[in-house]
């Protein structure tokens, strides 16, 4: 009986580590996309015909290049009212890219983590990311575009947006 019930508290404890295990969904458009934590994993290049805007604190967007590109005319991402956003590549040759006729990502206030991923904003008056407020996170990131890589000088405060790299 104690045998029973150990492989039932053994397997009870697999299922629920199981479930807690972050979940990654395979998408092909922002269309796709789920804000509530699960990684969206590109698995082709993506040409949005619009901003993605992110408007509520409770959206937690995790964005995986997966080699592949998001690219949009205007601003790629725009994120405000304290909405979480998590974007990286984890393919070997890390070739994943945000690009944008515009600045890439427009952010008045939240968290953006960006890592191993090239961010390329337009060629006029652009930034890769423009920040109004909230915290970001750059890792093993490419910048680029007409005016600035990183345009964090515009918070409230003096001291601007709080970066870490």
């Amino acid at each position: 009986m104690k045998k029973i019930i150990s492989l039932f508290v053994i397997a009870t404890m697999i299922v629920a580590a199981m479930s807690i295990s972050t979940s990654a969904a395979d998408v092909t458009s922002t269309a796709q996309f789920a804000f509530d934590g699960t990684v969206n994993k590109l698995t082709a290049n993506i040409e949005a015909d619009a901003t993605l805007h992110l408007t509520e604190a409770s959206q937690n967007l995790v964005v995986d290049l997966n080699g592949f590109t998001w690219s949009c005319a205007d601003i790629v991402l725009k994120i405000d009212n304290g909405a979480t956003v998590e974007i990286y590549d984890s393919s070997e040759a890390k070739t994943g890219k945000i690009d944008s006729g515009n600045d890439a990502i427009d952010m008045s206030n939240g968290t953006l983590t960006v890592k191993n991923i090239t961010i390329e904003g337009g060629v006029d008056a652009c930034d890769a990311i423009f920040a109004n407020g909230g915290n970001i996170t750059v890792e093993g990131c490419t910048l680029a575009a007409g005016k600035a890589g990183l345009d964090s000088s515009h918070g409230s405060s003096s001291a601007g947006v709080p970066v870490v790299a």
